[in-house]
């Protein structure tokens, strides 16, 4: 794990408050906050500035400050919220705790690829090990409606990946994100699992337990306020986040208009790697990832794919198995099979992708075994026989 310089925490409250108001402080943006910083790093000195000045230093980084951002920069230096106070000391009882890090853009220890953002994240609220911010590392992202075959590809290759020394970074959405970090950790790597919530928040509810494990084994991030919930304009913006913080973007099933297209993109424009699973052309699924292959980026049909594009050897590259036909089945357990696909995948994966009862998926997969349709492997997973 590389080392990194100690974070050094905010010194005093009124260091806190100035560095949340500036946070959040209406039409500013992330971009203007961060030109100001650069030039003078301490937001409690740019609050005792003229407003003249800020709209120089502005000037001088490259801004053309209109009028809103003008008034917003007065607002900014002369209100100051009643509930602040409560907030600050939340927020310095938070990071507190043992294993919780607030980062300010002006320390030492902020990740030098943040930094580097135009719109970098003044404040970076951490849970778990900050230098795996600074580790090598692959993003895996894909839909959150997946099906189980393509969620058991994202755990394996992440798996593979992480065996191979690299952290895996997602979002912990449900569906391909969480299959990532479940490999990830599965394996015994390090995943950073990036939030569109505060990180008191758990954003889907059910992945609360790979929550925790992630924040004992891994690194929670975000760069929201404490108690902020899901909002739809903070996963996009998450999103940058993600592939900043990785050599590569894998994605893993994707629709035609899919959020994990934004992350690639912004991974291409960061000058990352871009790499996409293939999939059956009907599938709805895999025309982003065919839309990326199209444009450019690399196919990936295993975890050496990826090490081959980062100049790495290690994963071994595992061949799907073909999909059945012709079998006489009920709609039901053909459905079933429909979801299992090419790739092994474990009865829970099944269970989540399908929306049923955990007992029914684990009935008919004993029914398809029993009729040699499937095969039972090592670790709980079902995989198409070869000769379906």
């Amino acid at each position: 794990m590389p080392a990194t310089v100690p974070p050094s925490p905010c010194r005093s409250r009124a260091a806190l408050a100035a560095w949340l108001r500036l946070s959040e402080a209406e039409h500013i943006g992330r971009t203007s906050a961060a030109r100001l910083l650069r030039a003078v790093p301490d937001p409690e000195v740019l609050l005792q500035l003229p407003p003249a000045r800020l709209i120089d230093i502005l000037e001088a980084g490259g801004a053309e400050p209109n009028a809103t951002l003008r008034g917003a920069l007065a607002a900014w230096q002369r209100q100051a919220r009643p509930e602040l106070a409560a907030r600050v000391a939340a927020l310095a009882a938070w990071s507190a705790e043992p294993g919780h890090t607030l980062l300010t853009l002006s320390d030492p220890a902020y990740p030098a690829r943040l930094r580097a953002l135009p719109d970098p994240p003044l404040l970076l609220y951490l849970h778990g090990a900050p230098a795996l911010l600074a580790q090598r590392a692959v993003a895996i992202v894909g839909s959150r409606r997946a099906s189980a075959g393509g969620m058991a590809t994202a755990q394996r290759i992440a798996a593979e990946l992480a065996e191979a020394g690299l952290c895996i970074v997602s979002g912990l959405a449900q569906g391909i994100d969480g299959a990532a970090h479940r490999g990830a950790l599965a394996a015994g790597g390090a995943t950073v699992a990036v939030l569109g919530t505060g990180i008191d928040r758990c954003y889907p509810a059910r992945h609360h337990g790979l929550m925790g494990a992630i924040a004992g084994a891994g690194c929670l991030v975000s760069e929201y306020p404490l108690g902020t919930g899901p909002q739809g304009l903070n996963f996009p913006q998450r999103n940058r986040v993600i592939s900043v913080l990785a050599d590569a973007v894998l994605v893993v099933e994707a629709a035609a208009r899919s959020g994990s297209l934004i992350t690639a993109e912004l991974a291409l424009e960061q000058g990352r790697e871009v790499l996409a699973v293939p999939g059956a052309i009907q599938s709805p699924l895999a025309a982003g990832c065919h839309r990326l292959i199209k444009q450019g980026a690399a196919l990936a049909e295993g975890a050496q794919d990826v090490l081959d594009a980062l100049g790495m050897s290690g994963a071994r590259a595992a061949r799907p198995a073909p999909t059945p036909s012709g079998l006489r089945l009920d709609g039901r357990s053909r459905q079933l099979l429909d979801a299992l696909g090419a790739a092994a995948a474990p009865a829970e994966l099944l269970a989540e992708a399908l929306g049923w009862p955990l007992g029914e998926v684990q009935a008919r997969l004993l029914a398809l075994e029993l009729a040699e349709i499937i095969e039972r492997q090592p670790g709980g997973l079902f995989q198409l026989l070869k000769d379906s």
